[in-house]
């Protein structure tokens, strides 16, 4: 949704974060004279018929990312939704439906967590499928803001292996390997030396985007 909505208008995101645009203007201070008191500087709100161009526009980009949310919606969640007034009041109460609270999202980064830390080969898993199941647990953290370096994935992925192999790669190599990489090479080893593995074709499924940038952090693909 994000994308879809980041797509539509670069800057819809920000207006989900900080909400709607207020257009104001800057009424100048009153000195003091004849008696009567002063009145500092403030800012009001400006009258409909004071907004120039450049307001107006910034204006409409709440009411377009209102009904860009509005349209994606089914009918049942709409009428949750639709008496509130903003873009980011109705962002807010789709993360907490669709998200959970605060906690919640805490509990799970706390599960998440766990599960990569005490995640093992399960018995009459393939190696697609055990790539298949890191690979997934890895999106889900980078969602919740938690990743890891290709190094640390690398050797997590090699030691839940349930027939290790025998090359070992330099910390150097590890950096910039790519999980994918390592699977596809495990996988070759695998069957240069004779072992049987029943695979499934997820890998041929998966996409082949490169990236863009060789940084550290873990490769999702």
């Amino acid at each position: 949704m994000e994308l879809f909505l980041s797509g539509a208008d670069p800057q819809i995101p920000n207006f989900l974060e900080r909400g709607p645009y207020v257009p104001t203007q800057t009424v100048h201070v009153v000195h003091a004279a004849d008696g009567q008191p002063g009145i500092p500087a403030r800012e009001l709100e400006k009258p409909v018929t004071g907004l120039n161009y450049e307001d107006r526009c910034l204006v409409s980009i709440d009411t377009k990312a209102r009904s860009l949310i509005s349209m994606s919606l089914p009918n049942d969640v709409f009428h949750f939704v639709c008496h509130l007034r903003t873009a980011k009041e109705i962002w807010n109460t789709l993360c907490v439906q669709y998200e959970g609270t605060a906690v919640l999202m805490e509990s799970r980064k706390i599960f998440l967590v766990r599960q990569y830390k005490s995640s093992i080969h399960q018995k009459g898993e393939t190696l697609s499928q055990t790539h298949q199941r890191f690979n997934f647990l890895f999106i889900d953290l980078k969602t919740i803001g938690t990743s890891y370096s290709n190094s640390e994935v690398i050797t997590k992925y090699k030691k839940n292996q349930f027939a290790p192999t025998s090359t070992t790669s330099s910390s150097k190599t590890l950096k910039y390997l790519k999980l994918k990489e390592k699977y596809k090479k495990m996988k070759s080893q695998r069957k240069d030396k004779g072992l049987i593995v029943e695979d499934c074709d997820w890998d041929d499924v998966s996409s082949d985007e490169s990236s863009d940038k060789e940084d550290t952090q873990v490769a999702l693909y």
